[in-house]
């Protein structure tokens, strides 16, 4: 059943939403499933459609918490899932963009300052900066104003996340010459 017909469905059934986010979280299922098994080109593209889906419909999810300012356990396993589908995936991490990905998560970080909420979205934004394609993306203003101000977080993994964004945005001098953007004064945050 995708997210989205779960959402429908079960609008206000919060516990089997959450079931299903931890279902989704769950690394374990990593270990246990045989994936040995090779996907026919339908089966492929109507797996592309499906997480296409679900991170419109993880980002709705995310979008919807934040206005209410709502911090509950579906918006943290939301956050994790997103982070998790991102992990390794250019795709998801495309979607993710296309879907306004981007702007949601400035507003998460502008919302909230809880330490958890802001380690799965760093986590997700060093997934989307370690596809070249897309990192010159995560160069606005935005964006690495507030990554930036996340390298000096008392929280360990949260600065170490921050910083290895802002390492993947630096490595390449390129896009920085059309960008009005300290990259120096960035790589100089780094030591």
């Amino acid at each position: 059943m995708s997210i989205h017909l779960l959402r429908i469905t079960f609008l206000y059934s919060v516990k089997l939403q959450k079931n299903c986010l931890l279902s989704l979280t769950n690394s374990r299922i990593l270990v246990d499933v045989p994936f040995d098994r090779q996907l026919s080109p339908e089966q492929t593209a109507q797996l592309k459609e499906e997480l296409f889906m679900a991170v419109k419909e993880l980002l709705a999810i995310v979008k919807q918490k934040t206005t209410e300012n709502l911090d509950d356990v579906t918006f943290l396993f939301t956050l994790k899932a997103l982070w998790n589908l991102t992990d390794e995936s250019p795709a998801a991490c495309k979607h993710f963009i296309e879907n306004q990905g981007l702007a949601i998560f400035i507003q998460v970080l502008e919302t909230f300052s809880e330490s958890t909420i802001q380690r799965k979205v760093l986590g997700l934004l060093n997934n989307i900066a370690e596809v070249r394609e897309l990192s010159s993306k995560l160069m606005t203003e935005d964006v690495v104003k507030h990554v930036s101000s996340l390298l000096h977080s008392k929280e360990l993994e949260v600065s170490y996340l921050a910083a290895g964004i802002i390492a993947h945005l630096t490595s390449d001098k390129q896009p920085w010459i059309s960008h009005d953007l300290q990259r120096r004064a960035l790589l100089q945050d780094l030591v």
